[in-house]
């Protein structure tokens, strides 16, 4: 007996998607001892991933993460509805 087109079809998502953190940094020894307890407190739930920018000033760590941000789609006003 033949299948129908319908059956072929692939069934929609019914988990939640995982949440996604990316931290940016400007140290290197506190901070990855901060996504450590941030990947225990949010279990596998969570993909959280750490950028280290050792610059010793804040600015260049915001530009990369806004820059990412824009070049990902989700900074403020660049997704399109």
């Amino acid at each position: 007996m033949a299948r129908r087109d319908a059956d072929l079809r692939r069934a929609k998502a019914t988990r939640a998607p995982r949440r996604r953190f990316i931290i940016y940094c400007e140290g290197e020894n506190t901070e990855p001892g901060y996504l450590m307890a941030l990947q225990r407190s949010f279990g596998r739930d969570a993909l959280i991933e750490l950028e280290v920018i050792p610059t010793g000033h804040s600015m260049p760590v915001a530009e990369r993460a806004a820059t990412r941000a824009r070049i990902e789609g989700v900074a403020r006003g660049s997704r399109t509805r």
